[in-house]
């Protein structure tokens, strides 16, 4: 297995980029010719067009991402993506000034001339029902947020050292998905390779105690410690773990009770932050005179997640709202509830399925789409488990779910990692492939920003990755959670928005 594993590494890091077929184009950046001139500096004025990013345009002006974020503080790109139409204050460089001078329509706009913030934007008619404002997602390559302190200390290493434990010689269904993480944790460590990070790999697999016997030593050289995965290995792990570092664990979600005491970071999102976070999507756009459907399935008792998600409604205080039961034997007798209920024209009707059985759930999106069918306006919430087979169905019952994990495929750079992960392993990439390329994509490029010290700054760094979006809130415990989600919008027309929050 050790052989194994080596022989992938050392032949992933010493291979050429490859090239995936890409059927998906981003909008062409144009440099701007506008100079502005603002506190005696130079800038270029770039209006934003739709599927433009941060590095994109940063990458055509020369410039990174940082810089641009730095040059417009009113825009608070460090806490949302830019969106169409905004305007960007591009710092020049001698290139981009020597182009812009030299084009004879160029504009030169004086200080007291620039009203960024002031821009007029063109108001777009908002779908039905109300759409919530779409932003544009973070390019793979994006850069964290990032914040200054005076006291931070940055120990940048010259070669940042990864520690990854992971149970190897598990069974054989457990052994494929942590291989096949390893493998995402591999083509991370190529790509921000070919950025210029300086990055060396040790493995240890915790089924095998000789070899976690060494982990001390691993642990004390190491800058990221990525795993273990159970709970009850990363407890074993914690007595070895040297003062000021801490364990990354991947994907457990028992290891959320370790963060409180320990210094244990969960990367993957608890199903906890789904059910708190619809909720507040929900309360977001519901209206005075909009209605509030709860439906629950009669004789079936409500698990954990669905109680926490009924608790969090507080529904003797809601206005407009009632909880039905219901169940799929009773045939046409939820239409006759949204009859009663549902609305047409200026107020709209939410509804939420308190349960987590599929086929229950599927049947309540069927309901909710065949009474929008009759032009009714009818919009349904929910976490993860909120879902149907049929995608036409989601759309237009307006789903709107509240994720942990979600693939864009339509991304280039999803199509990208697609490509090269099937010419290097020759199998298709799963969740557990794009959850290692995002986790140590993301922490080895905080410890590339800011050293060895990067826990300190875990609440000042985000950053949008394939399938997980990574941001850390101030904890109160000595460890921390990771409470990033993905907004799914789905809407007629099969058109899915996604949204970080």
């Amino acid at each position: 297995m050790k052989k194994l594993l080596a022989l992938l590494a050392c032949a992933l890091l010493a291979a050429a980029p490859l090239d995936a077929q890409t059927i998906f184009k981003p909008s062409e950046v144009t440099v701007s010719r506008t100079v502005v001139t603002v506190d005696g500096k130079q800038y270029l004025s770039h209006v934003v067009r739709e599927r433009q990013t941060l590095y994109s345009i940063g990458k055509a002006y020369g410039v990174s991402s940082l810089d641009i974020i730095d040059a417009n503080p009113s825009l608070n790109l460090d806490f949302r993506s830019i969106k169409a139409g905004d305007i960007l204050l591009i710092p020049a460089t001698e290139e981009t000034l020597a182009l812009a001078l030299a084009d004879t329509t160029a504009t030169r706009t004086e200080p007291a001339q620039v009203q960024v913030e002031e821009q007029p934007q063109e108001q777009e008619q908002e779908p039905r029902p109300e759409q919530p404002q779409v932003q544009e997602p973070l390019s793979i390559f994006d850069e964290g947020t990032e914040a200054e302190s005076e006291n931070f200390v940055y120990d940048i290493p010259e070669c940042i050292k990864v520690c990854i434990l992971l149970p190897f010689d598990a069974d054989s269904t457990a052994n494929v998905r942590y291989l096949n993480y390893y493998f995402g944790t591999l083509l991370a460590a190529k790509d921000l390779s070919d950025q210029g990070v300086k990055l060396e790999i040790s493995t240890i697999d915790t089924m095998n105690p000789q070899a976690f016997n060494r982990a001390a030593g691993e642990f004390a050289d190491s800058d990221v410690i990525i795993g273990p995965v159970s709970a009850g290995d990363i407890s074993k792990a914690l007595p070895l773990l040297p003062e000021g570092k801490m364990l990354v664990s991947p994907m457990d979600a028992k290891t959320e009770e370790l963060t409180v005491d320990s210094p244990v970071i969960l990367a993957a999102t608890p199903a906890s932050r789904q059910v708190l976070d619809v909720v507040e999507w929900m309360q977001e756009e519901k209206g005075e005179a909009d209605t509030l459907i709860v439906v629950r399935e009669s004789g079936v008792r409500l698990g954990p997640t669905m109680q926490l998600l009924r608790k969090s409604l507080n529904l003797e205080e809601m206005q407009n709202c009632i909880e039905v039961d219901y169940s799929i034997a009773g045939g046409l007798e939820m239409n006759e509830w949204f009859g009663i209920h549902t609305h047409m024209g200026d107020t709209a009707t939410r509804v939420m399925a308190l349960s987590e059985r599929d086929v229950f759930v599927k049947d309540v999106i069927r309901n909710v789409y065949l009474q929008n069918s009759m032009k009714h306006n009818v919009t349904i919430y929910g976490p993860a488990r909120t879902r149907s087979s049929e995608v036409e169905e989601m759309c237009n019952a307006y789903l709107h779910n509240s994720v942990t994990y979600y693939v864009d495929y339509d991304n280039p750079e999803v199509i990208r990692f697609v490509g090269n992960y099937r010419a290097l392993f020759h199998t298709e990439p799963d969740s557990f492939a794009f959850h290692g390329y995002d986790t140590m994509r993301y922490f080895v490029s905080i410890c590339a920003a800011y050293g060895r010290n990067w826990p300190a700054k875990l609440h000042t760094f985000s950053q949008s990755g394939l399938q997980t979006y990574f941001r850390f809130e101030p904890a109160e415990g000595t460890g921390n959670v990771n409470a990033g989600l993905r907004r799914v919008l789905y809407t007629p027309g099969f058109n899915i928005y996604i949204m970080d929050k």
